[in-house]
């Protein structure tokens, strides 16, 4: 019984030590398409059997995220000293939760993998408010983020789904708060559905809410 419960201590210690062999770490900066994450290896074995062969992040919107095929996830390569490491995580979805966990993997123990970390990425969101009979109103909220300006914004609608800017659109210029904003959208026809998506402009890329779709009024 004795040898027993210490064989039992001894595999429950085996196993701790490799769930804290790699730690995911949290997000170093976080924008609307895009996020970069660190985490740590704490120990690196120098046996060629168990030597570090891969490691990065994997990321889902499910928990516990896993690498394989039609995964999410980077690939840093071998590793063979206990340092930090950075992933980018790209693309990501703006107003979407994610899960990551770092990982290695080895010839000896397979993928190991790190704790779950959460995060959202920032919003970009449209509502429709106010429909008439050749005009609209389309209301729009966003969550800043500091290290990327936004340039412009603004409402852009047509008769297909998913319009740009390319289409029909308002401009209501730079946007430096977390306030709701508001377009006016005239000169529609009547009876018609309209596609509406919420849109930015930041210095480094055009981003666009979800579509939302309104049909207007008829004749009285």
């Amino acid at each position: 019984m004795f040898f027993c419960l210490m064989a039992l201590s001894a595999c429950d210690l085996v196993q701790l030590e490799r769930k804290s062999f790699v730690a995911t770490g949290t997000t170093d900066s976080l924008d609307y398409t895009k996020a970069t994450i660190t985490g740590t290896l704490r120990d690196v074995s120098n046996r060629n059997s168990s030597r570090v062969k891969q490691h990065g992040h994997c990321w889902d919107t499910i928990i516990n995220p896993v690498v394989g095929e039609g995964k999410q996830f980077t690939e840093l390569g071998e590793k063979r000293k206990a340092s930090n490491y950075t992933s980018s995580l790209a693309p990501l979805q703006p107003g979407t939760t994610y899960f990551v966990r770092g990982y290695t993997y080895d010839n000896e123990n397979g993928f190991i993998y790190g704790e779950n970390y959460k995060f959202t990425v920032p919003r970009v969101t449209t509502f429709i408010v106010i429909v008439k009979d050749t005009s609209a109103q389309a209301i729009g909220k966003l969550d800043l983020v500091p290290t990327n300006t936004v340039i412009e914004h603004g409402h852009c609608w047509s008769i297909n789904e998913n319009p740009t800017i390319a289409d029909s659109v308002t401009k209501l210029g730079a946007k430096s708060d977390s306030l709701d904003f508001i377009s006016n959208m005239g000169y529609l026809n009547r009876e018609t559905e309209y596609n509406v998506r919420t849109y930015i402009i930041t210095q480094k890329d055009t981003l666009y809410g979800q579509n939302g779709s309104f049909i207007t009024l008829p004749e009285k």
